[in-house]
């Protein structure tokens, strides 16, 4: 029994995501042979690579002498209008003839361009990394130019899907199946190959932000028709949408054998093992999958908490390949809060490792790669836990440093703190959403206003970095209210490291549709954008998007998002 596991493009490169080193894990655990592919990363080498970008150079010679190239053999309903052409020739020529030095440049410099910044980021040579950043967004665009209108932007990682495809099953197939439209289409046939030579009984692929639904389907579809392995998609994208993939069963037949839904740390043993001793999948937790031609659902069960995982394996991965100089980590499922409307997690209180288990963790991953610093990307830490927690690395005297996601409790005292940033805590996310306190109270988010600037006081004494996150357009937000919540962080000044802003968006496994709370936010005629988006689209009263850049330009904070829900 041996089983690939699969990181594909595109999400950041900042750190490996906490998956896929804990299903290794896992399966090492019980025996089972394992290697990680990273495709995220070599799709990245792959596409500024020197031969690559002078085959787009070849590419986009013929595209600018052949205007109707992407049209051909390609239904109507795909075909660029006239006037997306007439953008696409304009690029081409703006790479090609008006800038051509620029792409000359790009071209010869391409062989070690992400090695380069790899290594300046690492350094924190923030001034090299920058420049070398921007080279390779410039290199990536010509890489993606021949896919005219899909776009790129790689740090942070996001793609301008091409918006001929509305993600219905039929634009699924199409665009996993058409080499001019799909820029890794032939660059994942060859990896199929590749992989089919190593004779793998399972492959895995991490499906965890839309952005890697196209290239996970188009890989899957290949590995299904190059290999004989069995395909499995999994990850936080298919938990969301998963009940999309049911309705159109053929795509078990065509892309690929099973789903795996809830806990897969626990999932993917027992599927690799009813494999090997071929006998039924009937008892496998979340599993969804086709047998005699029917497709079954697999209820999910909750893992214990006491349930034990083993430690991350990051054996295979080139950790010197990430430009950042932590890992992620992962010590418990859900959400001890588990109430927020909005979001997905209401599963409270499933630790399935206690305090000591988790230093006993951080330790042994310290000694067996020389890894120093964490990232804790648990939805947040009970204080109780995270007190223990940082108790057992002062006693052990260890050396490390680690950032945690946390929420804003009155128990989060000066003191605590302090021991905390002693063990080595340096940087806290918090999830504020907004200073109105209508909308905290609306959104069951449990936060006093009066604590929060008491903690972001005590965090800046002490040195410890905050970042907050930050909602805006939510439905029944005031102009005053989004005023309130901008003043507010105008008013901690430098006390706030980072603010991220983003867009409310109506996600189709929150606590809103599964609750049936809608009625709370005054929203009404609640629909589907598409068949496989992750959000739903809605009508409530809200502040319009023109009024929101309006406040945002005002207050120097750049353009919002402009979600598809506007």
């Amino acid at each position: 029994m041996k089983i690939l596991l699969i990181n594909p493009p595109l999400i950041s490169s900042e750190t490996i995501s906490a998956s896929i080193p804990l299903l290794q894990g896992q399966l090492q655990k019980n025996n089972i042979k394992t290697e990680i592919l990273d495709l995220n990363i070599e799709f990245r080498k792959h596409i500024i690579s020197r031969n690559y970008l002078l085959y787009t150079k070849k590419l986009l010679k013929h595209i600018h002498s052949t205007p109707d190239y992407v049209n051909e053999n390609v239904s109507k309903k795909y075909w660029l209008s006239d006037e997306q052409i007439k953008i696409q020739q304009s690029l081409i020529y703006a790479y090609l003839i008006k800038n051509k030095e620029i792409t000359e440049r790009l071209i010869v410099n391409a062989y070690n361009l992400y090695d380069l910044y790899v290594n300046a980021k690492r350094k924190q040579n923030y001034d090299l990394a920058g420049k070398l950043a921007d080279e390779i967004q410039l290199a990536a665009k010509f890489a993606f130019l021949p896919f005219y209108p899909e776009r790129i932007q790689i740090e942070p990682f996001f793609i301008k899907k091409n918006p001929l495809y509305k993600e219905t099953y039929e634009d699924l197939y199409d665009i996993c199946t058409n080499v001019k439209r799909n820029i890794y289409y032939n660059i994942f046939k060859e990896k199929a190959l590749e992989i089919n030579e190593r004779n793998y009984d399972i492959i895995a692929i991490t499906v965890a932000h839309s952005s890697n639904l196209y290239p996970a389907l188009t890989l899957s579809r290949l590995l299904k028709e190059k290999t004989k392995a069995k395909v499995i998609l999994g990850g936080i994208l298919i938990n969301t949408i998963a009940n999309s993939f049911i309705k159109h069963p053929d795509m078990f037949w065509a892309f690929f054998d099973s789903l795996l839904t809830g806990y897969g740390e626990e999932t993917i043993v027992k599927y690799a093992l009813a494999v090997k001793d071929n006998v039924s999948f009937e008892d496998i937790s979340g599993l969804i999958y086709k047998e005699n031609n029917i497709l079954k659902t697999n209820p999910v069960i909750q893992l214990k908490t006491n349930y034990h995982i083993a430690l991350p394996s990051y054996d295979g991965i080139n950790l010197n390949d990430y430009s950042g100089d932590k890992i992620n980590i992962e010590f418990n499922k859900g959400c001890y809060w588990g109430k927020c409307l909005f979001c997905y997690s209401d599963t409270q209180n499933l630790y399935y490792r206690t305090p000591v288990q988790a230093a006993d963790m951080l330790q042994i991953l310290q000694n067996q790669y020389k890894i120093n610093s964490f990232g804790i990307v648990d939805n947040a830490l009970d204080i109780g836990f995270l007190e223990a927690f940082a108790d057992e690395i002062l006693k052990r005297k260890l050396k490390i440093s680690y950032s945690a996601y946390l929420r804003f409790e009155k128990e989060l005292t000066y003191k605590l703190l302090q021991k905390l940033s002693s063990s080595g805590l340096n940087s806290i996310f918090f999830g504020l959403e907004t200073a109105s306190p209508r909308i905290l109270k609306l959104f069951n988010k449990g936060i006093n206003l009066n604590t929060v600037n008491r903690i972001i006081d005590d965090c800046y004494k002490i040195g410890i970095f905050i970042k907050l996150g930050i909602i805006y357009g939510i439905p029944t937000e005031t102009e005053e209210e989004l005023n309130m919540t901008i003043n507010f962080i105008k008013n901690c000044g430098q006390k706030i490291y980072t603010v991220s802003y983003n867009p409310f968006i109506l996600l189709k496994n929150s606590k809103i549709i599964k609750k049936n709370l809608s009625r709370n936010l005054k929203m009404k005629n609640i629909r589907e954008f598409s068949e496989f988006s992750t959000y739903l689209l809605y009508e409530a009263p809200e502040l319009s998007f023109e009024k929101i850049s309006e406040i945002f330009r005002k207050n120097n904070l750049g353009k919002p998002t402009k979600e598809i829900i506007w």
